[in-house]
């Protein structure tokens, strides 16, 4: 387990293995799942910047919420086919950014 803290931000990282999905014992014999936690310490609504990008729109205070696509996780192998859909605006398409 991982913490950053910084005077804005809290943010909390691990990894887990997902046995009845990948085969293997452990992260080193399988893929594991990076679970990650975002808290803010400081009230992020009248931030001199708005917190943006693929995390920070959960925090943007637009009062917007999105339900979308959703994975459904099944199986030995798994693909994501929900790109971030049920928790971002609009598609995984639009944060691309171009090759360099």
């Amino acid at each position: 387990k991982m913490t950053i803290t910084t005077s804005e931000w809290v943010v909390t990282a691990f990894s887990k293995m997902k046995k009845s999905i990948i085969r293997g014992s452990s992260c080193a014999t399988g893929k594991c799942f990076l679970n990650v936690a975002v808290k803010p310490v400081t009230d992020v609504d009248h931030a001199i910047v708005a917190p943006h990008g693929l995390i920070g729109q959960a925090f943007d205070g637009g009062d917007f919420s999105v339900i979308g696509a959703t994975d459904q996780y099944k199986g030995i192998e798994f693909t994501t086919s929900a790109m971030g859909e049920g928790a971002i605006e609009g598609t995984s398409k639009d944060y691309e950014m171009a090759d360099k």
